[in-house]
């Protein structure tokens, strides 16, 4: 099997056209687009675990350039249910941090935050910010496992 098939039996979460509009935006380089591919699954491997951890931390705002990083990769790579994902969830932290003053420090962030994404069931299937972060992670596993 060359490396062509193994990388089309190795990834989900797209459909063909994606990726063969990726590639095409690669130039057409199928080489190319393998190595970005596994490149992007092996970084983000771990990504809904950090995001995870950043928001308990209530690092809202570094949680966000996170998730925004990820999505456009993966919207690049032709992975749209991944980047869908990671738009709602960056739609999501962002609301959680509109209005906040950009200069305002970590500790006052946490602190204006943490409260109504805890009134919120931040991990519960019923929140907003649960469900968008369960849709992301399972959306993340079908990329990278």
């Amino acid at each position: 099997m060359n490396t062509k098939d193994n990388l089309a039996e190795t990834m989900r979460g797209f459909t063909e056209e994606s990726r063969n509009e990726a590639i095409k935006n690669l130039g057409g380089n199928h080489m190319l687009y393998e190595k970005y591919f596994t490149k992007f699954t092996i970084s983000y491997k771990h990504a809904y675990d950090e995001i995870k951890a950043l928001i308990e931390a209530g690092e809202i705002n570094e949680a966000r350039i996170e998730v925004h990083s990820l999505k456009g990769l993966a919207a690049t790579l032709g992975l749209l249910p991944l980047s869908q994902a990671a738009a709602e969830l960056e739609k999501i932290l962002r609301d959680e941090t509109e209005g906040q003053d950009p200069l305002s420090t970590e500790k006052d962030l946490t602190a204006s935050v943490s409260p109504s994404m805890e009134k919120k069931g931040v991990f519960s299937a019923q929140s907003d910010l649960g469900t968008a972060l369960a849709v992301f992670q399972h959306e993340l596993k079908i990329v990278c496992s």
